[in-house]
């Protein structure tokens, strides 16, 4: 068979192998396609399965008949999904024929539990279950979580299914794909074997050959193209034997020299190469130091060509000149050194002279070149370091300057670390402003220097924080907290700088209670001086207390011919000239502090620079006092008066002078005739604010211009100055434009009299303040209205509903007051974050105004509460039409934090005259009748009536009964033991509350707690059970029970609030209680609603030595990945899986799982709820460390746990 045959054959193989994998690839991917589709239809079963329990959760926390409708209509909606499903499996098979049966069940379950309901009212009456309906619920509980388990598993099991045919699949490929390559790999190793051994025959034939040995014969007899070239290689060899008799030596040593010639030529190259591609410039030098090599960096940094350079020395041309311009004797030159001692040397210290006179710093090495054991002379390697000198110059201004300033500033300074926030600095003042020691101040945060109010906390100052982290500049007045609680007035500044190479927030805090007064005369006095300066006639020089020019005007230039860059470096205390005409004491008098004048000399400061005109002068010269009384500028004023003799000429150079400060002043000057108030003279900036030219002015009085509301106040303040009763008169009020407009300014003048002490006219000041006043309305604005959305606040809406019931009243009308309150709000506030929770009420605000009349008003009283007044009606089935449309506008949903939410809103209203006349009775019944449309299913609106007034009364009676707990002493504490499961000891003891009602009898916290959190109640109640429970551990410690720590709830708003860090400090430090024999426990979902909340504070309480537990664990939706982030020492198992432990496989499987997942993070478990000794088994079978439960005892009081404890 021919090669190019056997080739064509081996090409084909791959693609046949290619189509039998295809093949067998489509064939599994429809059966893994199918095993998916089953999978998603029991992943949308389980996601239905787990809404199904959180509406369930929703109707056991306030039953009624809406929810319960809500609950039946997605039962039917899963039951259709649920008759879909097709087992893949036997297994699969039997785990759907039980969700199946336990779901029929269920509704069976909830259908008895909704009868039981029917006509009960959740939010009045009772607030716990009976007997007979906790029965239902803990099974209907129990019935979901075996549903929920089942379908997870079954979820598993069809995920395991297509798992297992795609690996199937996988093994399928690959066994098809290695043995078709094998079968290829063979054939083709065959056919490429033969070709091989005939190539590898013809190779070593041309290296025989080549090598001269022309006796050599492949002698193949194949019958094919490797065959025929074997062939004829055999004649060519035979040819070239009877050619060719022996090799040239001759011919051997020529090829050997080009080879060598080459050679040296690539290398030469090469060097080349790297010598003009170096950044460096490089020299080289022989030993009477001329110019043998230079490279193109060099050549470019001094400026040379190479023909310049080459051959010529090196030292005369470069090196000539140290650094401070003396000379550089070639006996001293490093460069030359080496070349006598053969030292290499690196040297930074030195400059080299470019071609065009100037030097540029270098940094050299320079290195000897031998030849045979000799110096032949130097290679010199430099690089221009100007900017690295340039930068060294500034990094040590910039590090002293720091120090300087943060070591001796007046104002308070931190350094915070930018990611942590962390106080890493303080200077003196710091510690004087807020009465803290440094060691105290980087143990706190902004927000315990804050003074805590709703403006003025931690997340108030974040977007600061945020925005200076950013590289943002902030500049912003803050109400800060000394030590002792003090509050007062800050500026803070921050920004972000680089300290020691790393990022830091620098803060500095001015004390600025007297700041804005200070502000703004320092403003209008350098506003004065600034004018003054650079538009003033006087020549001006301002001088350093050293002597040196800062700054001099264009007066001064016109008077002396000399720019300000001629005189920068001349010192006037060091002027010969000065001390020979006598006026140096004068000046040094200035220096000292003393304002001088000196007399009229004649000065050359043509010695200065050429272009100085000679000039005699007068001169003033005035210190400016620094802060602390020493002199911080000295301003020198020059008179020219080289025509003394000429003093009509003197004295219109004053008038022009004068005439310039008038004309160019930032406010309005003006003259008034003192008898008639006619306009006598006027500045540009007058004739700005009114809008007039100078001569239109003239014709007109400052009545003219006085606005008519303001004449009569005004005339009798300028007359009172006139008459002299007052001195002077100073006054706000409006002028008329020319252009119609009104202008406010503040005017402040006085009277100009003659010898004889009569009037002549009168000089004021006029400044516009429009700016100011807009300002002054926009805070009555702000005071009167809700800042973040707008609207009227509660003051404003006060005022306007008494308006309006006054109108109403005349006008025989009826009035409605509608009461809003957005439903569940706190709970998107609390997920999302307050600034979605702003967010939320902005938009909501923009609907209310959307839908109810013009005529009609909406305000914000405070925090998801709105107020709405309907004026002008006839009818009271108006006012349902605008509440039902106020329901329906949020039908739509809201996009908030890039979240789809849909809120609804809960409406109460009160009718005037029908149920009452009194706008405080109008809101309180407003009120009512709103909580009465959120105990009865939210989302709607109420018209108030006496029934709802009654119920609404009991719950007020309740709620009061509630606020005087503590005062009467109603609460009490019972303390229930934990033991250890080992030893059966007790290692806590937990602190309960209970509440001694004066008609109810002793309640359980279920029974009150809830109410106490809708008030706000529960964070006093927190405090309190903190405080008692923290002096009882205390006095049982002084008896000597100290074995045990103590356990005490905290609820979600104590937690997440503001100060309880500062509580459990104080608490502690008053009961002398150790931090870490206490231990406090927070719901599971408190601790996981906001991580980035919950961390932080978790965090300083375990810096303090407290221990953190996590309760009602299993109840909720944790992230692993979150709990291990935080400080959690515990973990208390839900006492609802406890419960049915020993009937329930679930509830055994979650126990086992949720101690084996705690002790893979090194997390203790607690059992609660251990009821039984069949329960204690499985709990320590399942790893369990410690216990709680009836079966060792109930809650008791102190005075029996301690009874206890003595008995042992």
């Amino acid at each position: 068979m021919r090669v190019s045959t056997r080739l064509t054959v081996n090409a084909l193989l791959p693609a046949v192998i290619a189509i039998a994998v295809l093949g067998t690839i489509l064939m599994m991917n429809r059966e893994v396609s199918r095993a998916e589709r089953d999978f998603s239809k029991v992943t949308k079963i389980k996601d239905g399965i787990q809404e199904l329990n959180l509406l369930t959760d929703d109707y056991l926390l306030v039953p009624g008949s809406a929810r319960a409708r809500s609950w039946h209509a997605h039962y039917r909606s899963l039951s259709s999904a649920l008759s879909r499903i097709e087992p893949s499996d036997p297994s699969s098979e039997i785990l759907v024929d039980r969700i199946r049966r336990n779901y029929g069940d269920l509704q069976v379950l909830f259908r008895k539990l909704s009868s039981l309901h029917a006509g009960h009212d959740p939010a009045m009456g009772r607030a716990w279950y009976t007997p007979d309906e906790q029965e239902l619920v803990r099974k209907l509980r129990a019935q979901t979580r075996s549903i929920f388990s089942d379908i997870s598993l079954l979820s598993d099991a069809t995920w395991s299914n297509v798992n297992a045919r795609l690996s199937a699949a996988a093994v399928l490929i690959v066994f098809f794909t290695v043995l078709l390559s094998g079968a290829t790999a063979l054939a083709q190793w065959k056919v490429n074997r033969r070709i091989a051994l005939a190539l590898v025959r013809l190779h070593r034939g041309t290296e025989v050959i080549g090598s001269g040995s022309l006796d050599f014969k492949v002698g193949t007899d194949a019958d094919d193209e490797i065959g025929d070239l074997s062939r004829s290689f055999d004649r060519m060899a035979v040819q070239l034997r009877e050619t060719m008799v022996s090799r040239d030596a001759l011919g051997r040593e020529v090829e050997e020299r080009k080879r060598i010639e080459r050679e040296l030529q690539r290398l030469s190259g090469m060097y080349a190469l790297v010598l003009q591609s170096a950044g460096d410039g490089i020299f080289g030098m022989d030993l009477k130091g001329n110019h043998i090599l230079v490279n193109n960096s060099a050549l470019r940094m001094l400026g040379y060509r190479t023909e310049e350079l080459m051959g010529r020395h090196s030292h005369t041309l470069w090196h000539h000149t140290k650094p401070d311009g003396s000379p550089y004797p070639e006996q001293e030159c490093n460069i030359y050194r080496t070349l006598r001692d053969g030292v290499s040397r690196h040297i930074d210290s030195e400059v080299f002279w470019k071609k065009d006179g100037t030097s540029i710093p270098v940094e050299y090495i320079t290195t000897p070149m031998y030849e045979k054991g000799l110096i032949t002379g130097t290679v010199v390697t430099f690089r221009d370091i100007t900017e690295r000198r340039k930068a060294e110059a500034a990094l040590r201004t910039s590090e002293a300057n720091y120090r300087a300033i943060f070591d001796s500033a007046s104002d308070a300074i931190f350094v915070h670390d930018i990611r942590t926030g962390e106080i890493l600095d303080v200077n003196r003042r710091m510690q004087e402003m807020y009465g803290y020691r440094c060691e105290e101040l980087k143990g706190l945060s902004v927000g315990d220097l804050s003074a805590g109010t709703q403006s003025f906390t931690l997340q108030a100052a974040l977007p600061f924080i945020e925005k200076a982290a950013r590289g943002e500049p902030q500049l912003f007045d803050w109400l800060a907290k000394a030590k002792g609680s003090k509050l007062f007035w800050v500026e803070v500044s921050l920004k972000r700088v680089l300290l020691g190479g790393k990022d830091r927030l620098l803060a500095i805090v001015r004390d600025v209670s007297e700041r804005k007064r200070a502000e703004e005369a320092l403003r209008v006095s350098e506003s004065r001086f600034r004018n003054l300066f650079t538009q003033s006639s006087l020549s001006m020089q301002i001088l350093s207390p050293e002597g040196r020019t800062l700054e001099v005007n264009h007066a001064f230039e016109q008077l002396w011919g000399l720019k300000l860059a001629d005189i920068r470096d001349y010192n006037i205390l060091r002027d010969e000239q000065l001390f020979v005409k006598g006026v140096m004491p004068s000046i040094q008098k200035a220096f000292a502090g003393e304002a001088a004048e000196i007399p009229a000399a004649f000065y050359d400061p043509s010695k200065i620079a050429p272009s100085g005109r000679a000039r005699w002068v007068k001169a003033f010269i005035y210190p400016v006092k620094a802060g602390a009384g020493g002199v911080r500028q000295v301003v020198l004023f020059h008179v020219d008066v080289t025509d003394m003799v000429k003093a009509e000429e003197q004295l219109r150079e004053s008038e022009n002078r004068f005439r310039a400060f008038f004309e160019s002043a930032a406010i309005g000057n003006v003259q008034l005739d003192a008898r008639t108030g006619k306009f006598l003279r006027m500045n540009r900036r007058f004739c700005e604010i009114t809008g007039y030219e100078c001569a239109e002015l003239r014709s007109l009085t400052f009545n003219d211009l006085t606005h008519p509301e303001d004449r009569t106040v005004d005339n009798a303040r300028f007359e009172r100055m006139i008459s002299d009763e007052n001195a002077v008169y100073d006054n706000e009020k409006r002028y008329i434009r020319k252009d119609g407009r009104t202008v406010w300014v503040h005017v402040t003048a006085s009277v100009v009299r003659d010898a004889a002490g009569r009037p002549v006219h009168t000089a004021g000041v006029v400044q516009d303040i429009s700016e100011r006043k807009k300002m002054e309305e926009e805070i009555r604005h702000m005071a009167q209205h809700d800042a973040l959305t707008g609207l009227p606040n509660r003051r404003l809406f006060i005022d306007i509903l008494k308006v309006e019931l006054a109108l109403t009243r005349r006008h025989g009308k009826k009035l409605a007051l509608l009461f809003l309150d957005l439903d569940r709000f706190k709970e998107i506030n609390d997920t999302l974050g307050h600034s979605a929770g702003d967010d939320l009420l902005k938009q909501v605000a923009a609907r209310f105004r959307s839908t109810i009349r013009s005529s009609d008003t909406v305000a914000r009283i405070g925090g998801d509460e709105f107020n709405i007044v309907l004026t002008g009606l006839g009818r009271t089935e108006d006012v349902a039409d605008i509440a039902h449309k106020l329901v329906e506008s949020f039908r739509e949903p809201v996009f908030v934090a890039g979240r789809e939410l849909h809120v609804t809103t809960s409406i109460g209203i009160s009718i005037y005259p029908d149920d009452s006349e009194d706008p405080d009775t109008l809101l309180r019944y407003a009120d009512i009748a709103m909580y009465h449309s959120k105990s009865t299913g939210r989302n709607r609106y109420t018209f108030f009536n006496s029934s709802i007034n009654i119920r609404s009364l009991e719950r007020m009676q309740f709620e009061n009964y509630l606020r005087h707990t503590i005062a009467k002493g109603e609460l009490q504490l019972r303390y229930q033991p934990e033991f250890d499961i080992a030893t059966g000891k007790i290692v806590c003891v937990e602190a309960l509350v209970r509440w001694q009602h004066p008609e109810l009898g002793l309640l359980r916290p279920a029974q009150f707690i809830p109410v106490a959190e809708e008030t706000g109640y529960v964070a006093d109640i927190d405090d309190w059970v903190l405080g008692k429970a923290c002096r009882q551990l205390s006095a049982w410690t002084e008896a000597g029970l100290d074995s045990f720590c103590l356990t005490v709830n905290l609820s979600a708003r104590q937690f997440q609030g503001p100060g309880l860090v500062e509580t459990l400090s104080r608490i502690l430090r008053e009961t002398g209680v150790d931090p870490r024999r206490l231990v406090l426990e927070v719901t599971e979902g408190t601790a996981m609603t906001d991580i980035d909340r919950t961390r932080p504070v978790m965090q300083k309480l375990a810096g303090m030595g407290i221990r953190i537990s996590i309760d009602d664990f299993g109840t909720g939706c944790s992230s692993l990945n979150h709990l291990k982030r935080l400080p959690v020492e515990r973990l208390k198992i839900d006492r609802s899986f406890i419960e049915d432990i020993a009937d329930d496989p679930d509830d055994r499987a979650i126990v086992q799982a949720i101690t084996a997942m705690a002790h893979s993070m090194k997390i203790k478990v607690t059992a609660e709820g251990v009821e039984t000794e069949e329960q204690l088994a499985l709990v320590r079978k399942a790893g369990c460390e410690e216990i709680q439960g009836y079966l060792f005892g109930e809650p008791l009081s102190a005075e029996e746990f301690t009874e206890r404890l003595a008995r042992g």
